[in-house]
């Protein structure tokens, strides 16, 4: 323990990138510049930004991913407090700076993306009458159908493939603080359950009257990786109000949806 503790101090004071391959932190590269520190996995585990970034020493190694795959290796800094307004968000620095394509950065040392994520062409209209089905339900009677995601991915690797489809009225950067009668932004998700497809809302905001300054959120999926190293793949959710942005991190077991880590700024 001595020992460790000494090669630590050394590795430390000669500015050395550490890694400890049993511990991943995770950064996204969405919501906040340079980075915002979403936390971290040990052993299947979650652990929240503030614990993570207590274990997160030094400089550290990151692999930059995106829903079309890996995007290089950076090295980020230390997790440290954000600015005003949202100085309870810890952010990490790399070097160099991210690319725009790139929207997660893994520290783990195992392969985040060990199937396939295929974007797919949003002009299927299977797909277009799933999302206009669902808004029916919810009140818009004649939805205007936008699909901006068709991904088709074995996220549980069972051998069938989930279809996650994100439609929206607003468009990224631009979500307007009020809201038009028929707005709606929608992730769902098609699964096969007990040998039938169903619909599994991941998120869903909907208006079938108008509202004004009501803060309309719109989302779309930014990434799909095993970033706990159980086999399963997480859904990657990035999400944006007028005043700010987040992201999450939503682990899928059958039916059940869990926020497993989060990490955003905002007014």
């Amino acid at each position: 323990m001595k020992i460790f503790s000494l090669a630590l101090g050394l590795a430390l004071m000669c500015g050395s990138v550490i890694q400890d391959k049993q511990f991943a932190p995770i950064v996204d590269l969405k919501s906040l510049e340079p980075g915002c520190f979403l936390g971290a996995s040990r052993d299947g585990k979650w652990i929240a930004s503030d614990d993570a970034a207590l274990n997160t020493l030094g400089e550290r190694r990151y692999r930059f991913y995106s829903l079309a795959g890996e995007a290089g290796e950076y090295v980020g800094s230390k997790p440290y407090n954000s600015d005003v307004p949202c100085e309870e968000t810890k952010e990490v620095k790399f070097s160099p700076a991210p690319p725009q394509s790139a929207t997660i950065a893994f520290g783990g040392d195992w392969n985040p993306m060990p199937r396939e994520v295929k974007s797919q062409s949003t002009g299927q209209a299977v797909y277009q009458e799933v999302v206009a089905a669902f808004l029916k339900s919810k009140g818009i009677t004649n939805p205007r159908i936008n699909l901006a995601q068709v991904i088709r991915v074995d996220l549980e690797g069972d051998g069938t493939e989930e279809v996650i489809l994100s439609a929206s009225t607003f468009k990224e950067g631009r979500v307007p603080p009020d809201s038009k009668a028929g707005d709606y932004s929608v992730v769902l998700m098609r699964k096969v359950i007990a040998g039938k497809a169903e619909t599994i809302t991941l998120f869903a905001e909907y208006y079938p009257r108008a509202k004004q300054f009501n803060a309309p959120n719109w989302g779309m999926v930014s990434a799909i990786l095993d970033l706990n190293g159980d086999g399963r793949m997480e859904i990657i959710f990035h999400g944006q109000y007028y005043e700010g942005a987040w992201t999450t991190v939503y682990s899928i077991d059958g039916k059940k949806i869990e926020e497993s880590l989060r990490c955003g700024c905002g007014v």
